[in-house]
């Protein structure tokens, strides 16, 4: 099983990071980016901590996949 995404929540308003089986990821907010995604990166180079929080919102909810 393995971490593909992650929601987060403040302001009454969610936003969401997830994570394609390359390890890129990519933030969505329907308010600024409409309905395109931001890439921010390659998970493994990023530091630690990095998935905590996103643009001023804490993380609520964490999404896992079993790639079969």
């Amino acid at each position: 099983i393995k971490l593909r995404g992650v929601i987060y929540g403040g302001d009454h308003h969610f936003t969401s990071r997830y994570i394609i089986p390359t390890g890129d990821l990519w933030f969505h907010n329907g308010i600024s980016t409409g309905r395109s995604c931001v890439f921010e990166g390659d998970l493994n180079n990023l530091p630690n901590g990095h998935l905590t929080s996103a643009r001023g919102k804490s993380a609520i909810n964490l999404i896992y996949a079993q790639v079969l």
